[in-house]
């Protein structure tokens, strides 16, 4: 929009490929101008030069008199196809792009901006940085016991092994090293079983871990086993996520032979 004549600029991409000025007071149509059958993918009006520019399928900025005439490309950005496009008061010009995405990671925004003090032709680019991607979540892994299943009940200790792993994959690339956990415990009916705090370590550079205990041999009995785990994402990021990583069950039936 032209701020001084109250003039309107669209593009258009159906019937008529090209820039169409509408009467903003009713949306009648006043002029269409042409494009050579492309399409103005972003369109805007430099106020200090008075001239309507747009930008093409490929991202080249053209230049062009509101009445139609002395269509001519101006600088291609080389930025690929551009998606919005505005003037700063001062004549700068601004452009928005997509960068490609990447890891399953949205495409950050980029704004662009160009010195517009020579027909917008002295480029300079400023671009905002890549958001890092938000963890809300708390290390994976596994735990299984061997054997999770005792028999005979016949209420003595009987020993038991806990084989599993826990890492977290974002923490670990944030870190650049490690399986990202700063903390990890199982319980068993309740009993904690310390695998990594500050003083102590049972976790393997895989961040997997075997460990023993002992639970009695009660007829019916069905003792919990859980895995818990914490990031190492920082306290001033929101962090460390904690929480059940998984669990399993270790079952004593019930003597059925009438014995």
């Amino acid at each position: 929009m032209d701020p001084v004549s109250g003039r309107v600029w669209v593009s258009t991409v159906s019937n008529f490929k090209g820039i169409t000025e509408i009467n903003p007071n009713d949306g009648t149509i006043l002029n269409q101008i042409d494009l050579g059958g492309g399409a103005a993918w972003a369109l805007g009006f430099n106020p200090i030069s008075r001239k309507l520019f747009f930008a093409d399928g490929n991202g080249a900025i053209w230049e062009i008199a509101p009445d139609g005439t002395g269509l001519a490309e101006v600088f291609d950005p080389g930025v690929g196809p551009i998606y919005g496009m505005a003037f700063t008061p001062t004549g700068d010009l601004v452009l928005l792009d997509f960068a490609a995405p990447s890891y399953g990671i949205p495409a950050p925004s980029r704004l662009l901006l160009y010195d517009s003090s020579d027909d917008a032709d002295d480029v300079f680019t400023t671009t905002a940085p890549t958001p890092e991607p938000v963890d809300k979540m708390h290390p994976a892994g596994a735990v299984h016991a061997y054997s999770n299943m005792i028999w005979p009940p016949n209420n003595k200790k009987v020993q038991i092994t806990l084989d599993g792993y826990v890492v977290d994959e974002m923490s670990a690339a944030r870190d650049g090293k490690g399986i990202g956990v700063s903390y990890a415990y199982l319980l068993v009916d309740g009993t904690k079983i310390v695998l990594r705090d500050k003083d102590k370590d049972l976790l393997a550079e895989d961040g997997s871990f075997s460990v023993t205990t002992q639970v009695k041999a009660q007829e019916g009995a069905v003792y919990k086993v859980e895995l818990y785990a914490s990031d190492t994402k920082p306290v001033e990021n929101g962090g460390p996520n904690i929480g059940l990583v998984d669990s399993t069950s270790i079952r004593v039936p019930f003597d059925m032979s009438g014995g």
